[in-house]
């Protein structure tokens, strides 16, 4: 038995868990805001595309990683 080595449980670290919870959080703040941003620096009638470009970053994002 001296030859086998035996993997350790992972466990799950509670202060790691809130931190990405709070990073997803103001992500998911920084994305309408940074829309609202660019549209500000286009012309009117490009305004709501542009705020919609960056809303769509939201539908994007969480398909990319279920694929892996």
């Amino acid at each position: 038995m001296d030859g086998l080595v035996f993997a350790q449980v992972a466990k799950v670290d509670t202060g790691d868990t809130a931190w990405m919870m709070t990073a997803t959080a103001l992500v998911l703040l920084m994305t309408p805001a940074l829309g609202l941003f660019y549209a500000g620096l286009v012309r009117a009638k490009n305004s709501l595309n542009t705020f919609m470009m960056s809303i769509s970053a939201i539908a994007i994002a969480p398909d990319s990683r279920a694929r892996r």
